[in-house]
């Protein structure tokens, strides 16, 4: 894999509550999902990194689909997708989100993401909602002090050898 310019050590200096925010993805279908449709109400201002927890707002409506930037998945193994992470209407309903917090991603700054929202029934409206925390970063570390060990960070998706990965 390419090193990209944010894959560098840094130190957080503040913590800081995000202002809850939505994102409608729209009309979907029954059995259905949407296509790629870029989320930028989650996008933060350069040396910031957003954890956000998802909720749905509508009622029959989950995610399928999370990618950092277009195209690189998060949810992928080698050769499974975790497609359908479905997200239920109160966080105590779904053992998978208590047990594994599969409704939680980090955002870097203001990089790309893109997501699919699916629903069973079919709505008029789609609505997803994001909350969480932000952590302000120092500059990069020239290099990290002894003893200290980082933590990664996952702000990227994933390509599989023979898909354009490394």
């Amino acid at each position: 894999m390419e090193t990209l310019p944010y894959h560098k050590v840094y130190q957080v200096v503040w913590v800081r509550p995000l202002p809850y925010a939505e994102k409608d993805f729209g009309v979907i279908a029954a059995a259905d999902q949407t296509d790629e449709i870029e989320v930028d109400t989650v996008y933060l201002d350069d040396g910031e990194i957003g954890q956000y927890r998802v909720v749905p707002v509508t009622e029959d409506v989950y995610l399928t689909y999370l990618a950092q930037p277009k195209a690189r998945p998060q949810w992928v193994g080698k050769n499974t997708s975790f497609g359908g992470v479905r997200v239920e209407d109160t966080i105590r309903m779904n053992v998978m989100v208590q047990t594994f917090n599969l409704n939680e991603f980090y955002q870097f700054a203001d990089t790309k993401l893109y997501m699919k929202a699916g629903s069973v029934g079919g709505v008029a409206a789609s609505i997803i909602g994001f909350f969480g925390f932000g952590l302000v970063l120092s500059d990069p570390m020239k290099e990290v002090p002894a003893g200290v060990r980082p933590t990664p960070i996952p702000i990227e998706g994933y390509t599989p050898k023979g898909r354009g990965g490394k």
